[in-house]
């Protein structure tokens, strides 16, 4: 992951404005290597970069969410839902059936109570005939309600 992140600034010439760990794996199935990671990544003698400017980006696994919450700085918490419902999340995302939508969205999570130290993101994507009816519209901000979270 850090070597990633040097070969990207030296490719660039410079360093990201913002990076987030997903799309090769559950970050949250490595945490003990994303946590290495961010330290060096925030570090003045690594990459220097700003808490704010990181974020890692889960399918829900909430043990990790939990985890990743004791950690200082924290980093920001991207969770994706892809869905309203757990049976449409069961058939497109297998984690539902570990840690259903309510328990990922947040309903029952550790994370500090108080304004949170950094972003806490619910992201959701609309995938045709499965997840952008207006029925999933009306459920999402209903399944949301009272979460801190963007």
């Amino acid at each position: 992951m850090v070597e990633q992140l040097y070969w990207g600034m030296e490719s660039a010439g410079q360093k990201p404005s913002n990076v987030v760990f997903m799309g090769m794996g559950e970050p949250l199935h490595n945490l003990e290597a994303v946590a290495r990671a961010l330290r060096i990544f925030e570090h003045p003698w690594g990459a220097g970069l700003s808490p704010r400017r990181l974020t890692v980006s889960t399918a829900g696994v909430v043990p990790g969410i939990d985890a990743l919450a004791k950690l200082r700085p924290a980093p920001n918490l991207a969770i994706s839902l892809n869905a309203t419902t757990d049976e449409v999340r069961d058939r497109i995302m297998p984690v539902n059936r570990h840690w259903n939508i309510a328990r990922a969205a947040g309903r029952r999570s550790t994370l500090p109570a108080g304004p949170p130290p950094l972003h806490h993101f619910r992201n959701t994507s609309c995938l045709p005939a499965s997840t952008d009816s207006d029925m999933d519209a009306a459920r999402l901000p209903r399944l949301l309600r009272g979460i801190r979270a963007r």
